[in-house]
C-alpha cells in the first residue's frame, strides 16, 4: 500500500527535472526487489499486453507532421475537415482499424494535407521552426538575487 501511495503521490506531484513515469516505475522497482510483488504475476498481468502495444509502438504513427500552420481562428475549420477526410477515406474493413492513425499510415501525410487544402479552398502555410524552449523557464523557485551587497 506504501509503494501505491509512492508511486501515485511521485506521478501527482511529479519531482522536479522527472518524469511522470519515474516515481511509478521506481516504486515498481522497489516492491519487486523486495518480493512484495511477484515477478511471476508480473509476467502473467503483461503477457496480454505484449503484442498490442509492440504493433502501436512500431507500425502505427500516432502523429504526422503536416508541416501547416493554422490560426487559432481557423482551427475548428480544419478539424471538421480532417473529420470529414477521415470519414469519407478511412478504413471501414474492421472496426478496429477504424482509426486515422491507419489512414495516414496508409496514405501518408503529403496526400492529407494536400487533401485537406484542396477541401479548406486554400493552402496552409508552413509551420516554420518550433519556437518552445526545451528548457524550463518556470519563474517559481530560489535564485540568487542579483543586487550586489544581499544575501542569497
Amino acid at each position: 500500500m506504501v509503494l501505491l501511495v509512492v508511486g501515485l503521490v511521485g506521478a501527482l506531484t511529479r519531482p522536479r527535472g522527472l518524469p511522470a513515469w519515474a516515481m511509478p516505475a521506481t516504486a515498481a522497482a522497489i516492491a519487486l526487489a523486495t518480493g512484495v510483488v511477484d515477478v511471476a504475476e508480473v509476467r502473467a498481468a503483461w503477457r496480454p499486453l505484449v503484442a498490442p502495444l509492440a504493433f502501436v509502438a512500431v507500425a502505427v504513427p500516432l502523429a504526422a507532421s503536416l508541416d501547416a500552420f493554422v490560426r487559432p481562428e481557423d482551427a475548428a475549420e480544419v478539424c471538421a475537415t480532417i473529420a470529414l477526410i477521415f470519414r469519407d477515406h478511412g478504413p471501414r474493413e474492421a472496426r478496429s482499424r477504424a482509426r486515422l492513425a491507419f489512414l495516414l499510415q496508409e496514405r501518408g501525410a503529403a496526400w492529407m494535407r494536400e487533401e485537406l487544402e484542396k477541401r479548406l479552398g486554400h493552402a496552409l502555410p508552413p509551420a516554420g521552426a518550433d519556437a518552445r524552449s526545451g528548457r524550463v523557464t518556470d519563474h517559481v523557485g530560489v535564485f540568487r538575487q542579483k543586487q550586489e551587497g544581499h544575501p542569497a
